[in-house]
């Protein structure tokens, strides 16, 4: 339905397949790749609306006071409204990890009822007595690990002890033989760790998890990008692991996106497109020169500050404090993004969108493979 509904109407007959909801700015790191919280971070770190915790806090203790948290109340707003919307699943999310909200386990069960939901964090604090109380649900986990031995963990995360990373994966592995498949490991690659790609597939089978995700860095709001950004030689690099995972993962039965990272950095390396030999960031404008933008149809996510963004890489289109999130999804504003998206190849980007910066071509792959099967773009 929702496919058909893309390739035909500007409007949206359901809500979108996933919603991320944004419920707090307090992290307990900082990875060095952060916007916010690295020291290569363009933002001033002491802004009201972020918030460091330390690596030893214990969530149990956290309380509203200390640190930047969307209202219980707000979230419940949310939760009541897309229950009829046809969303499928929650991603709870924020510019920091969300576990350290006060009520985590109250938002966790209130999504948990009627969809899908998914906790992003670090894995840092999953250790706590939370973890418990979270997973008594159908909660789901996406690890953001970035990394597969102890020393790349413990360059990406310069303020954490390097015994973190042992624990983080103790965790996991207990959870995984306790509540069984719960958990998906996700990777930013960048400069620090694209030699471990293949490497992170290998540990994501030895952990019993059934799946593995990539993504390239955005570099973004960060001074000295030539720290982060990997060089033309070490993508090509990058390239070969990948197509080295996606022949391991079809052996294995591991799930990843690694195909559609591989086709997006072919089209990055093409030598009619390559600029120079340095540093270079990640730019998806060579795959939308080819297939359109349809996130507008199943995805958009609810920012701390209750603003309504499509993708990550977008501006806010309205605010949830003014209008209700299902009178956004159904404006005309959200109509002409749609539109727009549609548009894509014609008009160089989407007004208001880092395009290029895009981290959505999966997805966007996907939906044009299954509307386009004699067309594929591999």
């Amino acid at each position: 339905m929702r496919l058909i509904n893309t390739a035909i109407s500007r409007r949206s007959l359901l809500g979108p397949k996933s919603l991320t909801v944004n419920i707090t700015n307090a992290c307990n790191t900082d990875c060095v790749f952060c916007p916010l919280f690295s020291k290569l971070s363009d933002w001033d770190l002491k802004d009201p609306r972020l918030a460091r915790i330390s690596p030893a806090h214990r969530t149990e203790s956290a309380n509203e006071t200390r640190a930047p948290f969307v209202s219980f109340d707000f979230i419940e707003k949310i939760a009541s409204e897309i229950q009829k919307m046809g969303v499928e699943e929650v991603f709870l999310s924020g510019d920091g990890d969300p576990i350290f909200h006060p009520r985590i386990e109250d938002i966790c069960e209130l999504f948990g009822r009627s969809h899908h939901t998914v906790l992003i964090t670090n894995g840092i604090s999953l250790h706590s007595k939370k973890r418990q109380k979270m997973l008594a649900g159908k909660l789901a986990i996406r690890l953001s690990l970035h990394a597969a031995t102890q020393p790349t963990w413990k360059k990406i995360h310069p303020r954490n002890d390097a015994s973190h990373f042992e624990k983080i994966l103790e965790t996991v592995q207990k959870i995984q033989v306790s509540y069984g498949d719960r958990t998906v490991i996700h990777n930013v690659m960048f400069k620090d760790n694209f030699q471990e790609c293949f490497q992170m597939a290998e540990l994501a089978t030895r952990l019993g998890i059934r799946e593995v995700s990539f993504l390239p860095v955005v570099s973004d709001g960060l001074k000295s990008k030539h720290l982060i950004d990997m060089t033309l030689e070490e993508k090509r690099e990058l390239l070969s692991q990948l197509e080295e995972v996606e022949r391991y993962s079809k052996s294995c039965g591991l799930l990843t996106n690694a195909a559609q990272y591989s086709a997006l950095l072919t089209r990055e390396l093409d030598q009619d497109y390559q600029k120079d030999s340095g540093a270079a960031q990640h730019d998806a404008s060579r795959v939308y020169d080819e297939i359109k933008c349809n996130i507008g149809y199943v995805m958009a996510i609810v920012t701390a500050d209750k603003k309504v963004k499509p993708c990550c890489q977008c501006r806010p289109i309205d605010s949830v404090e003014t209008k209700s999130f299902h009178q956004i999804w159904n404006s005309g504003a959200y109509q002409n993004f749609r539109i727009a998206g549609k548009q894509i190849s014609k008009n160089g980007g989407v007004l208001n969108c880092d395009c290029g910066s895009c981290q959505n071509f999966g997805p966007n792959m996907k939906i044009h493979n299954a509307l386009h099967p004699l067309n594929r773009i591999e």
